[in-house]
């Protein structure tokens, strides 16, 4: 499961260090064990911008590894994943977070692409978040 990926992150890096934006779904158990996580349904509501600020905040100016989990995002833009469910965030959203996060991003990954259940559209998404990142790195290290 990936609450199982996500307590062993938690577990090496702190509970304060791990914040998971776009969540669909939560167990009972996490929540009551205070994860730090913002579900789609009110990145929907509030906007993007409003919910990570207050995540950049809690992470105050400390390096980040962004992990982009390919079915937080709408399966109408990112069918070919293993796992499909409705609701939620947009490629627009995950772009807003890595241009934001500019400087900070220390490392990146994209998981969860599934070729066998993709359209093309999938890891076009993927291919182009990669993009975005490197092209984010390149302009935090040219702008001085």
């Amino acid at each position: 499961s990936h609450a199982c990926a996500h307590k062993r992150i938690e577990d090496i890096v702190g509970k304060g260090n791990v914040f998971a934006f776009g969540v669909r779904s939560i167990s009972e158990s996490e929540d009551k064990d205070g994860a730090l996580y913002a579900d789609a349904f009110r990145i929907h509501r509030e906007g993007v911008a409003k919910v990570f600020d207050e995540m950049r905040a809690k992470l105050k100016h400390q390096p980040v590894y962004l992990s982009v989990d390919i079915d937080g995002i709408d399966p109408s833009f990112a069918p070919g994943t293993g796992t499909t469910e409705p609701f939620g965030i947009t490629p627009w959203d995950v772009k807003y977070v890595i241009n934001k996060l500019g400087e900070r991003l220390i490392g990146f990954d994209v998981v969860e692409v599934c070729p066998p259940y993709d359209n093309g559209n999938t890891s076009i998404l993927a291919a182009r978040l990669i993009r975005e990142v490197v092209a984010v790195k390149w302009m935090a290290t040219h702008k001085k």
